[in-house]
């Protein structure tokens, strides 16, 4: 961290420890409102904490649960049966809308909520994150014990030692409430949206694509180090087809057309360009398809969300911590891979994906 933003942060935890006081390890009783905070705008992100509701619901049913979220990836949790309130957060309120912030923030107040559970990353501590939960003033807040946790938390969860599945890890934040888990599947109100699959059915349908037998490709990854070489999709793109009689379909999002076109060109043109998608309209798209193969990014997260077949490259971290536990997920560690890269993915799915056929059911 730069020296000047060292110090910024420090400044502002003092003001925080002077206007909240200390954190103390007082001991969990009556739980009636909680509130669960994900600041994150990342599309993995909100998806892993889904657990951790569905959990909460489970263990405290007569519990008010709030969800707080960032503002532009409401689309993957309205309708989530495991919270009576969905609160969008928008991070840059702070500065640009300033009295809609201080709404928000005293309306939060207002429902005294008995526990507030800090939910991002427990490899990154957040600062707005900790300061939101503090400010809102519950009794307790619970959040990972790293970086400054201990000026804020109450109870902070020790991260674990080893590397564990993200979703394991985040469902200990409930140990201090004694809540058990209940399940680490993934979903989203997304997959069962029936107008917009028939709408991506048109869509595929004109460019003269078979919906019932659509292999979907993600060539494209946040970070360019996780990204697998685009001739080597466009090599896989047409083994996958022969082999499981499928129709390969490219993905591609904001800024990733060109990668995705490289990946037709490799396959010889037998591959076929996806439609832009939003979010919506990209968890049509992988509810309908038969297979899929991404690297490791919010679209994988969501293809196991939405119930689809899956094979996850994994180029520059660590699949034991991001993948999926489950028959329809197979991770392909390529660090420091020796051999035929496309024949490990091959081998891959054939673990999991459907022959010709074969159907799947939509998760639920």
């Amino acid at each position: 961290m730069r020296p000047l933003r060292a110090l910024g942060r420090a400044v502002v935890i003092g003001l925080a420890l002077l206007v909240f006081g200390k954190p103390r390890r007082r001991p969990v009783q009556r739980v009636e409102r909680v509130l669960v905070i994900r600041t994150d705008e990342r599309v993995g992100n909100v998806l892993l904490t889904i657990p951790l509701l569905r959990a909460l619901r489970r263990g405290l049913p007569g519990a008010r649960i709030v969800f707080l979220h960032a503002a532009s990836k409401r689309d993957l949790v309205e309708g989530l049966p495991y919270v009576d309130r969905l609160e969008p957060f928008e991070k840059r309120d702070f500065f640009r809308r300033p009295r809609r912030f201080l709404a928000q923030l005293s309306r939060l107040r207002r429902e005294r909520f008995d526990v507030v559970i800090e939910a991002g990353h427990y490899h990154a501590f957040s600062l707005t994150a900790a300061l939101l939960a503090r400010a809102v003033r519950p009794r307790l807040v619970i959040g990972h014990d790293r970086g400054p946790a201990r000026h804020f938390f109450d109870h902070p969860v020790p991260p674990p030692a080893n590397v564990v599945q993200d979703v394991a890890v985040k469902l200990s934040l409930l140990s201090p409430l004694g809540i058990p888990e209940a399940g680490r599947e993934l979903e989203t109100p997304l997959a069962r949206d029936e107008a917009a699959r028939q709408r991506m059915r048109e869509l595929l349908a004109a460019q003269g694509i078979d919906v019932d037998r659509l292999l979907v490709l993600n060539p494209g990854a946040r970070m360019a180090i996780r990204r697998w070489d685009a001739a080597r999709y466009g090599e896989l793109a047409v083994r996958l087809a022969e082999r499981f009689a499928l129709v390969p379909v490219i993905l591609w999002g904001p800024g990733e057309e060109a990668l995705a076109r490289a990946v037709v060109e490799a396959s010889g043109g037998r591959a076929h360009l996806a439609p832009p998608t939003n979010l919506c309209e990209l968890a049509a798209l992988l509810s309908l398809a038969r297979a899929f193969v991404t690297n490791d990014t919010g679209p994988m997260h969501l293809g196991v969300a939405c119930g689809v077949p899956t094979v996850a490259v994994f180029l520059a971290t660590d699949p034991e911590r991001w993948g999926h536990p489950g028959a329809r997920f197979v991770a392909v560690d390529l660090r420091g891979c020796e051999g035929d890269e496309v024949e490990a993915v091959l081998r891959a799915a054939d673990q999991v994906f459907p022959r010709t056929g074969e159907g799947r059911e939509l998760a639920g």
